[in-house]
């Protein structure tokens, strides 16, 4: 009777370690998966953003540019056409110094924008590569503690087999 108790109970021990195991890995394994896929489509979102806000102050810059060219060729046409003096040419200087005044002043701010925005995708590239880091240091964790759990699993298997020889002897002795 004690040998079928001693049995069932290392059976069950057994099986009940075994299917723990499988599902610690199993959940660990599917949520490693799951941030995974999920830092690689926050990378490729934050930066398909960072292009597209880009590309859009610029589109808008190149075109607030482009209006305003056209407007200042038609004003300067106008301006060519009625005037007939030396203060022409004076004219159409202080117009070209402030038409490389204002695309000076433009580059500066698409610079400053397009550098805040490099920055801010530099930190989230930053942050998805720590968070990275992060899920292969708990890979390499739950390595170690699945050789533990092996060689827990030998040395108790060990045990039984020694305890089962030690209950055969003790029984061959007592007969």
């Amino acid at each position: 009777e004690m040998e079928r108790l001693h049995s069932e109970l290392e059976a069950s021990s057994s099986h009940a370690i075994e299917k723990k195991v499988e599902e610690l890995t199993s959940a660990h394994t599917a949520e490693l998966e799951r941030l995974q896929a999920s830092a690689a489509s926050d990378l490729e979102r934050v930066r398909t953003e960072a292009e597209q806000e880009h590309l859009s102050v610029v589109e808008g810059a190149l075109n607030q540019l482009k209006e305003s060219h056209v407007a200042d060729i038609a004003k300067v046409k106008s301006e060519m056409t009625a005037m007939t003096n030396a203060s022409q040419s004076e004219q159409l200087e202080q117009l070209a110094a402030s038409h490389r005044e204002e695309l000076d002043s433009l580059r500066t701010t698409l610079t400053s924008e397009y550098e805040a925005k490099m920055n801010s995708l530099k930190e989230k590239v930053v942050e998805l590569t720590e968070a990275s880091s992060v899920i292969e240091a708990m890979n390499e964790e739950l390595e170690k503690l699945q050789v533990v759990l092996k060689t827990s699993e030998e040395k108790a298997a060990k045990a039984l087999q020694l305890a089962n020889k030690i209950k055969k002897a003790a029984t061959e002795k007592v007969q």
